[in-house]
């Protein structure tokens, strides 16, 4: 569709062009033609569905254990140990402090 002021119409030489492109398919690259022809770059972008199956991961995969769903345990137990740590860590110093 067009539009023209007010008036509101439909653009047939854009529908032909569309119509035209229909299941065409362009690669964009930096690289230049003399350096690799359009054949291999084509090869290559047609490769990366390898690339791209290995990164996938289902749902399942990516699911979290049930006990680290639950917010504040799995925080407040990682506090514990982490200031517990800290403590003994001072305690076992001569000076009692915190520098190494």
């Amino acid at each position: 569709m067009k539009t023209s002021g007010a008036e509101l119409f439909f653009d047939e030489e854009r529908c032909k062009r569309a119509e035209n492109l229909v299941g065409l398919k362009g690669y964009v690259t930096i690289i230049t033609a003399e350096v690799t022809p359009a054949s291999e770059v084509t090869s290559s972008y047609h490769d990366l569905w390898h690339v791209e199956q290995s990164f996938r991961m289902s749902k399942h995969d990516l699911a979290a254990p049930r006990s680290i769903t639950t917010p504040a345990t799995p925080i407040e137990a990682h506090l514990t140990i982490s200031g517990r740590a800290t403590v003994d860590t001072v305690l076992d110093r001569p000076d009692n402090s915190l520098n190494p």
